[in-house]
């Protein structure tokens, strides 16, 4: 039976709730928690509606999409198709050199042109035709609909409230849990990225949030494996990673497989280096990658996640 409450552990720390300044892994993985797109994906990576009904029209190169009237922000504002407008608007803001800054190249409409400074952000192709109705335009009318459909899943395009920003400043947004908002099953509470605890509580303006009768969740953050396997001890936490094998005969034990990458950031004009292939192709031949796999496997072997979820 699902928990109504759940102590978490992590060695990662959240940056930032702006969907626009995601980067890691974790944070992305927390936005999903936090928000949703005009689609979203199951834990089996099936496509299901989000904040729109489901439903795409095309029409050539264009898109219209209807939003469920019934999407809530955490204050109880509707999300409107302007908070998609104004959120993909500041992602390729040239200015903004956000890390996903580019995902809508050659894909929507002019967001090449703005990302190389030649066209303005109102110029994208995206526009709200009313509160609930977006209509996107592409570069080309080939792109396959659940192509399409998993992209507009991705954190990097959730909607932000504009409303609410203009309060507060757009540079704020998602700096603390006081200014930011959830449009998405849970908000997170008692947060900033300074802090070593922090928890999400369910999102109850979230139309499904039936779908998640787990109602609060702890976090505590540490980068050392022992301090975890405290407070597991002392039944702060219900899973935690250990290097060592329980001696708790109700925990059980799962292993833990990590899949990582170096992303060389060539679209930085301060590092015109890293955009010579050439000099690329040198560096990564400067990596041991045999000793690289080996002491991965090694760790792999090691690290263990301990539950006593059952």
């Amino acid at each position: 039976h699902p928990r109504t409450a759940l102590g978490l552990s992590t060695q990662h720390k959240i940056h930032s709730l702006n969907p626009n300044k995601v980067q890691s892994g974790y944070e992305l993985a927390a936005l999903n928690m936090l928000g949703e797109g005009l689609f979203r994906l199951n834990d089996q990576g099936d496509i299901l509606p989000g904040v729109c009904n489901g439903k795409i029209e095309r029409s050539n190169n264009q898109i219209t999409l209807h939003l469920n009237p019934e999407a809530r922000w955490s204050n109880n504002q509707p999300v409107k198709a302007e908070d998609f407008v104004y959120a993909w608007q500041e992602l390729v803001r040239p200015e903004n050199h956000h890390f996903y800054g580019n995902i809508l190249n050659d894909i929507v409409a002019q967001a090449t042109n703005i990302q190389k400074g030649d066209s303005s952000v109102d110029q994208l192709g995206i526009t709200a035709l009313d509160d609930h109705t977006l209509l996107l335009t592409l570069e080309k009318e080939t792109l396959p609909t659940q192509d399409l459909k998993r992209l507009l899943a991705f954190p990097a395009l959730f909607p932000i409230n504009k409303d609410f920003v203009q309060h507060i400043d757009y540079t704020l947004y998602g700096d603390k849990s006081a200014n930011s908002l959830s449009n998405g099953p849970y908000i997170l509470e008692n947060w900033a990225p300074e802090w070593d605890t922090w928890s999400y509580v369910r999102n109850e303006m979230y139309p499904e949030k039936s779908d998640y009768p787990t109602q609060k969740i702890t976090v505590q953050y540490a980068k050392n494996l022992s301090i975890f396997e405290k407070s597991y001890q002392q039944q702060i936490l219900d899973m935690t990673f250990s290097k060592k094998t329980s001696k708790n005969n109700q925990a059980s034990l799962h292993p833990k497989h990590t899949v990582l990458h170096l992303n060389g950031n060539s679209n930085n004009k301060k590092h015109q280096l890293l955009t010579d292939e050439t000099f690329r192709a040198l560096l990564c031949q400067s990596i041991d990658q045999s000793a690289l796999k080996e002491n991965q496997s090694k760790e792999a072997d090691n690290v263990q996640l301990t539950s006593s979820m059952d």
